[in-house]
């Protein structure tokens, strides 16, 4: 499964290219899998970019609110997806 702290519609990119994004985090998120560094940084890597992304708005609280609700529903879903398997 993929984590993806990302908006869903990121720049209109095509599924494939969303795909390869959230493949390249997923294998960098598995290098670190027993190393609480590398997972608070990657942590910290998420919350910068989500903050760039809210900071392209008027209204950078709104849009942190809207990109982690992008990031609740697609985690939502993989839970999901992992209770069914």
């Amino acid at each position: 499964m993929n984590v993806i702290a990302f908006p869903r519609d990121l720049g209109g990119l095509p599924a494939d290219q969303m795909q390869e994004i959230r493949d390249i985090g997923f294998t960098h998120y598995r290098r670190v899998e027993d190393d609480l560094i590398g997972q608070i940084a990657i942590l910290r890597a998420a919350c910068l970019i989500l903050c760039d992304f809210a900071m392209r708005v008027p209204d950078p609280v709104a849009g942190l609110e809207a990109h982690l609700g992008h990031l609740r529903d697609e985690t939502a879903e993989l839970i999901l997806a992992a209770q069914d398997s």
